[in-house]
């Protein structure tokens, strides 16, 4: 179950071989399981301890199990997303390393000849300062070397041939 109203603690079949059995200080609860991929990862639980609190719990569970309903959605969504980050960032430091392990000059830009990544081999045949990114290229080439490049010539023999795309060039 995904739901769980308690209408009298301590005296609910779930209660058995609890200390508080028959004397529970709870007079009402409900309470919504939060799953990630069928996998239950925590709870959300709203407890009542005098009679108000427990008349409002109850007077009001609809609306309350729409908010934790929704509130327990969140939390999933939130913990997806870490996960989902996570994955990538090791997929970006995979990359990364290998980008790196070239022997091979590899420099990216945007559609703009901004430097959007550069492995170490281009950054020492280009002495790139160490905060190269958001960098323009022609600052590193001559212009006609760029010229060159951007269309599909090996101006610089470290460089593979050019890869073109519109929104990245890589060397």
């Amino acid at each position: 179950k995904k739901v769980l109203v308690l209408s009298n603690p301590g005296f609910n079949e779930l209660c058995r071989n609890c200390p508080n059995e028959g004397k529970c200080p709870e007079t009402a609860e409900i309470v919504r399981v939060i799953e990630y991929n069928k996998e239950i990862v925590g709870v959300i639980l709203m407890v009542a301890y005098t009679q108000a609190q427990k008349d409002r719990l109850l007077g009001n569970t609809p609306a309350l199990l729409d908010f934790i309903g929704e509130m327990a959605n969140l939390v999933s969504n939130e913990i997806r997303l870490n996960r989902m980050l996570a994955h990538e960032q090791i997929m970006k430091s995979q990359y990364d390393a290998v980008i790196n392990f070239m022997d091979t000059g590899i420099v990216v830009t945007d559609s703009k000849g901004l430097i959007t990544q550069a492995n170490q081999h281009a950054g020492a045949l280009l002495h790139l300062p160490p905060a190269f990114t958001g960098t323009p290229l022609n600052n590193f080439l001559a212009q006609s070397d760029l010229a060159s490049i951007y269309k599909g010539k090996a101006a610089v023999r470290q460089a593979a041939t050019p890869l073109l795309n519109p929104s990245t060039q890589c060397l």
